[in-house]
């Protein structure tokens, strides 16, 4: 599976203590799996709350990827980036099945599984720029 740059998915980050991110949360890749280990880096995402002063990211309107978001504005948090193991993706499972449409059986005679993944969504374009952006500004990088 090619997981590509600016793709949201759900993650099941591990908790760790402290007041880090934990359990099930989307995230948008900020890089491909790397081939030695199976890492990449995400940035987690969460609701964005009313009256909430967050720092360190940028605000993405949920209405533009979600046709019923649970909230308005999600918060992309650049100054939590983590790398995760690529295995953290969550993913839903399908039958496999073979060129005439039957369920493939293993020797046991259990069905066999493939493991699918699917975006949420894709940032557009612009808000992938105003993501890049803020990974410049609070990283102090240049990315150009």
């Amino acid at each position: 599976m090619k997981f590509q740059q600016g793709e949201v998915y759900l993650i099941n980050f591990p908790q760790k203590g402290g007041n880090e991110f934990y359990g099930k949360h989307y995230a948008i890749i900020l890089t491909t799996p790397d081939k030695a280990d199976g890492t990449l880096l995400v940035a987690p995402l969460t609701g964005k709350k009313s009256g909430k002063k967050y720092r360190g990211g940028i605000t993405i309107e949920n209405s533009k990827y979600q046709n019923t978001p649970s909230k308005p504005k999600a918060y992309a948090y650049v100054r939590k980036i983590q790398e995760i193991d690529k295995r953290k993706i969550v993913y839903k499972t399908k039958k496999k099945t073979d060129s005439d449409g039957q369920v493939m059986l293993d020797a046991a005679g259990k069905e066999l599984y493939d493991k699918v993944y699917r975006p949420a969504y894709k940032l557009d374009t612009n808000d992938h720029k105003k993501l890049l952006d803020k990974i410049k500004e609070v990283l102090g990088l240049d990315l150009y």
